[in-house]
């Protein structure tokens, strides 16, 4: 099936435990192989304060939607250390594309999301991974829209769908560093 421009065929959730979330998924909904890495980031800035927050995340598709899991390790200021201490575990945010986006079109998207009334509530780099802005949208769909740049390991997204599409359910929890050399 073909997705039109502006489909959100990303969902993000906020856990306590990265490992125990995805097994849980995996059990209930056949999603996997998950993929389990902290991210190096820089440049983050909350609420228009800098910070130094860390997390892990937990990355897997579920047929044609990419699933994301993220667990601050850290007490540093974020949209997913604020989410999780004001309702708990759950749903963090969803992205429109997966494709990712490039330079030009990714500052063009933040400014699309500005022009629909949205605010920032946090922006950081991912390295090798791009650029990466959270806008609020807790008023009206319960969480922040993702949009994001895709940057030289962005390939391994793709990736990670073409190993879930064929997964024989062995192995449902593995480190990133286990798929790094395939870029």
């Amino acid at each position: 099936m073909i997705l039109p421009e502006g489909s959100y065929t990303q969902i993000a959730y906020v856990v306590k435990n990265v490992e125990a979330a995805a097994a849980h998924w995996t059990k209930v909904s056949g999603a996997g192989p998950w993929f389990i890495l902290e991210p190096e980031t820089k440049n983050t800035i909350y609420r228009g304060q800098p910070t130094s927050s860390s997390y892990r995340l937990g990355l897997t598709f579920l047929g044609g939607t990419y699933i994301e899991m993220i667990q601050p390790t850290d007490d540093e200021p974020s949209i997913f250390k604020e989410i999780l201490d004001l309702r708990g575990e759950g749903f963090h945010h969803i992205s429109p594309q997966l494709s990712g986006l490039k330079g030009a079109a990714y500052d063009e998207r933040c400014r699309e999301m500005e022009r629909r009334g949205l605010k920032l509530a946090m922006n950081n780099e991912v390295v090798h991974m791009g650029r990466a802005a959270y806008y609020d949208a807790l008023d009206s769909i319960g969480g922040f829209i993702e949009v994001f740049e895709a940057g030289e390991g962005y390939s391994m997204v793709p990736y990670i769908q073409e190993l879930h599409l064929a997964w024989d359910g062995k192995d449902p929890i593995r480190k990133m560093e286990t798929i790094f050399g395939k870029f």
